[in-house]
């Protein structure tokens, strides 16, 4: 995760956005290395997909390019429409960002992935026992799961629509989740890093997919978000989109690993 985080910026605004890309320490793998037949049959469906709705669009791609459920991630949830809490909306600090795009509105990502509620879970493998769930549950950001760490917004060509309208959407959702993670750790008495509440989001227009990093900084004692592309990948490139699932499966693996081990802690603290 190291070579992901965003450089230091002077850039204010709620939910703000820089073009450069962040560093890689290495090259991707070429597609021989991570040959699956989900890129290929990304590939072989993207055509029809443009000429979908935006809803038979998603129907049509998401299990081949993004996560879902299934037993070998058995804390993993994924959830459409999920409704995110209202109170964790930054207030917009920048005049002509709210006069381009309006003021923000109900936080509702097309798909959202987190960690499933202990009472969901079919394995005994879980992210939070039944007792830390009774103290997360009233302040969750999101009702169906616990922490989500990854959204996405889908587009139809059809309904005229693309990365433009999907963007500020995958800010507001990116800044809301981040502000949500800030004040969880605050409340546990406990300063993090910006790895620990780092947001992942993709904006997806059927032809093409965009993944973005979003933090927070604090610039003039009040806080900034920021959001800021990572890679962006052409779904009729199978090698793209190979290289695109490659870097979903590593911010899986951060999910899962680090950024898990440091909510226990803090889920540890909150309830001590």
């Amino acid at each position: 995760m190291s070579n992901w985080m965003p450089p230091p910026s002077s850039t204010t605004g709620a939910a703000s956005s820089r073009s450069a890309s962040p560093s890689k320490s290495s090259e991707s793998p070429s597609l021989d290395a991570v040959r699956s037949p989900n890129a290929r049959h990304v590939v072989q469906r993207q055509r029809r997909a443009q000429r979908l709705s935006e809803q038979d669009g998603i129907d049509l791609l998401k299990g081949m390019l993004l996560f879902v459920e299934d037993d070998d991630q058995p804390m993993l949830a994924v959830k459409a429409k999920q409704n995110l809490d209202k109170r964790y909306l930054p207030p917009p600090t920048d005049p002509a960002w709210v006069k381009e795009y309006g003021a923000l509105e109900g936080p509702q990502p097309d798909q959202l992935f987190g960690y499933r509620h202990w009472k969901n879970s079919d394995s005994a493998a879980t992210a939070f026992s039944t007792q830390q769930e009774y103290g997360l549950l009233s302040h969750a950001v999101a009702p169906a799961f616990h922490f989500p760490f990854m959204s996405a917004q889908w587009k139809s060509p059809k309904n005229n629509q693309t990365h433009f309208q999907a963007r500020p959407q995958g800010a507001r959702d990116g800044a809301v989740i981040v502000r949500y993670l800030h004040q969880f750790y605050a409340d546990a008495g406990l300063v993090p890093t910006v790895k620990d509440t780092v947001h992942f989001s993709l904006t997806i227009d059927m032809e093409s997919a965009h993944l973005f990093i979003h933090w927070e900084e604090f610039d003039q004692e009040r806080p900034a978000y920021y959001m800021e592309p990572v890679m962006k990948t052409f779904l009729d490139n199978e090698q793209q989109v190979a290289d695109l699932r490659y870097m979903m499966k590593n911010i899986l693996a951060y999910a899962m690993g680090s950024r898990l081990a440091n909510l226990r802690n803090a889920v540890e603290a909150t309830q001590t």
